[in-house]
């Protein structure tokens, strides 16, 4: 056994993100180690330590700490149905610590679970697979554009059909709105209402 602080920090194979070499890690090489042995004679367990000394100052509290902030099975059952009832990640956290005082989860444990799900929900598909193949479940029109080599989207239209009914229906009032590169494409959205 070690400390969770020993090693040093390995960046994964695969980046999705620009190199961010410099930026904060837990790893300091402790050096703290513990051996345990198992006696087949007597059945029992016996701890021998290696190193008794860490590198770096204890935490006080336990606050951020990976293994007791960790969520219990049925914390994350309870995360799944609020993230489903459309809760925000602060709300369920509030909820977590109220039906358990000592809990010492973070926002990132919530948020962690939540984006867990969330794949688990896409499959193996991309964001945009999973957009188009809810798009048809729930029989909205959709119309894409792409860049000239078809790699990149340029323009998603999408519309359910009720809508489209009660504006033919009903095209005195129009509501448009846009907001800019607001969201993780930073691309646009363009939000008419009828």
């Amino acid at each position: 056994m070690q400390c969770e602080r020993s090693g040093i920090y390995k960046s994964p194979k695969t980046r999705k993100k620009p190199n961010l070499e410099g930026i904060g890690s837990r790893k300091c090489q402790c050096p703290f180690r513990l051996k345990g042995f198992f006696d087949k004679d007597t059945n029992d367990w016996w701890i021998v330590m290696l190193r008794g000394m860490h590198n770096h100052d204890l935490e006080e509290k336990l606050q951020g700490h990976l293994l007791a902030g960790k969520l219990s099975a049925e914390e994350k059952k309870k995360v799944i149905d609020m993230t489903k009832s459309l809760a925000v990640p602060q709300n369920i956290l509030t909820n977590l610590k109220q039906n358990n005082k000592e809990s010492v989860t973070t926002i990132k444990q919530v948020y962690n679970v939540r984006t867990r799900w969330h794949k688990g929900q896409r499959g193996n598909m991309t964001e945009l697979q999973y957009l188009i193949s809810k798009l048809v479940e729930h029989q909205y029109v959709y119309y894409t554009r792409c860049n000239s080599e078809e790699t990149t989207l340029k323009d998603i239209f999408f519309v359910h059909s009720g809508s489209i009914k009660l504006l033919n229906t009903f095209s005195i009032v129009l509501v448009i709105d846009s907001t800019y590169k607001t969201n993780n494409h930073r691309m646009s959205l363009f939000e008419i209402v009828g």
